[in-house]
C-alpha cells in the first residue's frame, strides 16, 4: 500500500515536482507494469498527481503491443511481485536492444532468484512497503537519461559468395541451410517468419522432425553471429509462430 504522500512544502517533494514536469514537457511517459489498477491509489494516479505521465495496462499483455500504441517509454517501473515470468523475459529482451531505463518495486523477499535476476539488471529499485517522495526522487534520477535510443552496432553484411555472415571486422562460415535461414528471415526484417516457411530448407520426413532440425540450426546459427547465444539479440523467438530478425544485415557478392 503506498505511504502518505509527503507535504508540498518538503524540499524533496518540491525537487521531484520540478523534475516531473521536466519530464512531461520532454513528451515521456513511465510505464508501470505489474500493477493493473489504475484507478484511486495506483501507482499511475500517484505519478500523474505529481506531473507524471505515467500508463498502466488493464490487463497483462504484449510488451510490443503496448509500444506499438504509445512508443517508446522513457522509463519503466516494474512491480515484480505481480509480474509473469514471460512478461519480464519480454521486457529484458526489449532492454537488450533499447536504452530504456528500469525501476523495480521489489517484495520484502528480496531471496526469490527472480527477483534477485531482475534487480541486478534494473537501474534502481525500491522494497515495499516504499515511501512514495523517495520511488518519485528516484524516478526522475533515472529518466534523466538521454531518449530511448537503440544501441549502436557495428555493420552486419552477408557475403553471397563466400557464404560468410559478417559483424564488422569478424567473419564466419555458414552451413548453406544457416545461410539460406538467415536469408529468409532477412527478407522479412522485423517480422515473424512462421516455423513452417523457414522448415521449408531442411529435409525431413515429417513436419516435427523438421522442426526439431530447425531448432538446432536456429541454435548454431545464434552461436556463430549473436553477440551473446544466450541472450539473444538478433534472432528472436516469437512463442508459437516462429523467429524474427531484428536488425537488417546487408547483403553483398564479393569477388
Amino acid at each position: 500500500m503506498l505511504s502518505q504522500i509527503a507535504p508540498f512544502t518538503s524540499p524533496p517533494f518540491q525537487a521531484a515536482l520540478r523534475d516531473a514536469s521536466t519530464l512531461g514537457a520532454n513528451n515521456g511517459y513511465v510505464l508501470v507494469l505489474g500493477n493493473t489498477n489504475s484507478g484511486e491509489g495506483s501507482l499511475q494516479t500517484l505519478l500523474w498527481e505529481h506531473g507524471v505521465p505515467a500508463y498502466t495496462p488493464k490487463e497483462q499483455m504484449p510488451l510490443t503491443t503496448i509500444l506499438s500504441d504509445l512508443g517508446a517509454p522513457s522509463l519503466i517501473l516494474l512491480n515484480l511481485d505481480k509480474m509473469e515470468t514471460d512478461a519480464m523475459i519480454e521486457i529484458e529482451e526489449y532492454r537488450v536492444r533499447y536504452d530504456v531505463p528500469l525501476i523495480c518495486i521489489a517484495p520484502a523477499n528480496l531471496q526469490q532468484p527472480r527477483v534477485q535476476a531482475f534487480l541486478h539488471v534494473a537501474n534502481d529499485f525500491v522494497c515495499t512497503p516504499y515511501d512514495s517522495t523517495e520511488l518519485l526522487l528516484r524516478i526522475m534520477r533515472s529518466s534523466r537519461q538521454s531518449p530511448p535510443t537503440q544501441k549502436q552496432r557495428t555493420r552486419l553484411w552477408l557475403d553471397t559468395t563466400k557464404r560468410q555472415f559478417h559483424n564488422g571486422n569478424q567473419a564466419v562460415l555458414l552451413s548453406p541451410t544457416e545461410f539460406a535461414i538467415l536469408q529468409q528471415l532477412n527478407r522479412k526484417i522485423g517480422q515473424a517468419v512462421d516455423f513452417e516457411a523457414l522448415s521449408a530448407h531442411i529435409e525431413g520426413e515429417s513436419l516435427e522432425q523438421k522442426l526439431n532440425t530447425l531448432r538446432v540450426h536456429i541454435r548454431r546459427l545464434r552461436q556463430k553471429v549473436e553477440p551473446n547465444p544466450r541472450r539473444p539479440e538478433y534472432i528472436q523467438t516469437v512463442r508459437g509462430v516462429g523467429y524474427r530478425l531484428t536488425v537488417p544485415v546487408s547483403v553483398e557478392e564479393k569477388h
